[in-house]
């Protein structure tokens, strides 16, 4: 039910430099428990708290746009911008960068980041 370095997992969960793999969807429940109850640092939270907001995010432009396929946040800036002021899509792209840059660097990466600047 749960194999790390599958290819073509149903689900594939990526926080950093960890990715879980997860072939049978009644599973899933469990792996997030276990995932959850691991050791949380700032950079999980953060990511957590981040994760959720694009969520909704997606969801509702999802819902507003039923016809088109909202996979991501730049999915929803470019979806929403012909409706949106311009201050907000420039705000909405910096929230696609940060995100995009914290689910795909570890905690060890950001602390050496920091100690090297």
């Amino acid at each position: 039910s749960l194999a790390l370095a599958m290819s073509r997992a149903l689900v594939a969960l990526v926080r950093g430099d960890v990715k879980i793999f997860v072939n049978q969807l009644d599973q899933l429940s469990t792996v997030l428990a276990a995932r959850d109850t691991s050791s949380r640092g700032h950079h999980d939270t953060t990511v957590g708290m981040l994760a959720s907001a694009a969520a909704t995010l997606q969801n509702q432009v999802a819902q507003t746009f039923p016809n088109k396929q909202v996979k991501s946040v730049r999915d929803v800036i470019f979806i929403a911008r012909p409706l949106l002021p311009c201050k907000l899509v420039r705000r909405l792209q910096d929230f696609n960068t940060v995100c995009f840059f914290l689910w795909h660097t570890s905690s060890s990466d950001i602390l050496q980041l920091i100690a090297s600047a």
